[in-house]
């Protein structure tokens, strides 16, 4: 009965781990007054210490994810969460600028690859059909991260201090770690066979591609625009990280109380609406076996939505409204980010590991980029913070909805260029 239903404790443990994920990476914008008033920081070099997470993240994704295929997913998981210990915990120390800038860094690399190593884990344990409500339970995790854990850490905060709050969820990851230790160490009771139906018009074969064969893959529409839809995506992430609760707060005048729970009614909210796209896009694709239509099209129409919410978002008046728009952006992000790992993993199923570890590491540079161009406009609209907020929302919105388009119109080419049959 125990190993029947193992892939569900196996989904459960890593929707945990999504859990403590995302609280890693949101904790440092719903404590940045605190923050920025003990360690003296403008927002300038807030920009810098939301990038600096970002620094080693596409590296550390990169890499992580190409090491998981050597040694394995379950023991890449494993590796991960004792970094984040390390690094969480390192708050106690810290003092100033750089060693808060340390921690980010270190935590950026153990966090990297994730997404990639979590999604290629899954992989095994559930079928083609299954895959696409696997994911979104698993993207639920860091909505579930968003809504459980911002009001844990105003409370900490408020309790304790920040240090407290950090070093919190660096003994949760090492709790996971010593769980881990046996969950991980299970097997499926059967091998997923991929099939042609699964990949749908890629000619995948067992064997692994070669580099030159696998850089063809990554010039295709599909990568590239879903590559880009990931970088904008991830754009917007950084803005929700480390300066929407600043929004919330210094523009909007909400108390840290007020503006975690609009984070979290709108996280807890949306994430649960993007669990029901991805399960309808699963239903579509077991119905049709239609890869565009169950997958592209509905990335594509994500994409489009999530990005006009953002939009609403800056203009909409009232909670009520803002927790409306929160969650449909929740809804339509965090469903696009669940389906986008299947349309760059249908290019070659034998490396999931390097197709989308390559397009997570590539879009997660604007981790890296976005933070620093956010903190430099805020700077630069000093005497009017509420235009500097709209001028970086309008930014990255705009390219979430182009990057929309571009797929729904080009996601059917094949490597060649030539229009799909499906």
């Amino acid at each position: 009965m125990l190993k029947k239903n193992m892939k569900w404790i196996v989904l459960g443990a890593i929707f945990i781990l999504a859990i403590v994920n995302y609280a890693d990476k949101i904790i440092v914008g719903i404590t940045v007054n605190p923050i920025m008033a003990d360690l003296s920081l403008d927002y300038g070099q807030w920009g810098i210490v939301g990038s600096s997470f970002y620094w080693l993240f596409s590296i550390g994704g990169i890499i992580g994810a190409a090491y998981s295929d050597k040694i394995g997913t379950a023991k890449m998981l494993a590796i991960m969460a004792l970094i984040w210990t390390f690094a969480q915990s390192m708050s106690l120390f810290i003092m100033g600028l750089p060693l808060l800038l340390f921690s980010r860094i270190l935590l950026g690399a153990g966090e990297g690859p994730f997404s990639a190593v979590a999604v290629s884990h899954l992989s095994k344990w559930f079928k083609p059909e299954q895959r696409g409500l696997a994911i979104s339970i698993l993207n639920l995790g860091n909505n579930v991260g968003k809504s459980v854990t911002a009001p844990l850490i105003v409370i900490l905060m408020t309790t304790f201090n920040w240090r407290i709050a950090f070093f919190f969820f660096g003994i949760v990851s090492f709790v996971w770690f010593l769980a881990w230790l046996w969950i991980g160490r299970q097997k499926p009771a059967e091998e997923i066979i991929e099939t042609k139906t699964t990949v749908n018009e890629i000619a995948a074969t067992v064997e692994k591609l070669s580099f030159k064969e696998s850089l063809k893959l990554f010039l295709t529409a599909k990568f590239i625009f879903t590559t880009l839809a990931i970088f904008f995506g991830t754009s917007a992430i950084a803005f929700t990280l480390s300066f929407n609760p600043a929004y919330l707060m210094n523009i909007r005048g909400f108390s840290a109380e007020t503006a975690a729970n609009i984070i979290a009614i709108g996280g807890l909210t949306g994430g649960l609406c993007a669990v029901l796209i991805s399960l309808f896009s699963d239903k579509v694709f077991k119905k049709t076996k239609d890869f565009y239509l169950s997958r592209i099209l509905f990335t594509s129409l994500c994409l489009i939505l999530g990005g006009s919410s953002y939009i609403g978002y800056m203009y909409f008046q009232g909670t009520t409204l803002l927790i409306i728009s929160m969650i449909l952006i929740n809804a339509f992000m965090v469903a696009m980010f669940s389906l986008a790992p299947q349309i760059v993993n249908s290019l070659n199923p034998q490396r999931r590991g390097l197709m989308y570890g390559t397009a997570m590491g590539i879009g997660s540079t604007a981790g890296i980029i976005a933070p620093l161009v956010y903190g430099y406009v805020l700077e630069s609209f000093s005497n009017n913070l509420s235009g500097g907020f709209i001028t970086v929302v309008f930014g990255f919105a705009a390219g979430i909805i182009i990057c929309g388009i571009m797929l729904l119109i080009f996601g059917r080419q094949k490597a060649g260029g030539d229009a799909v049959q499906v």
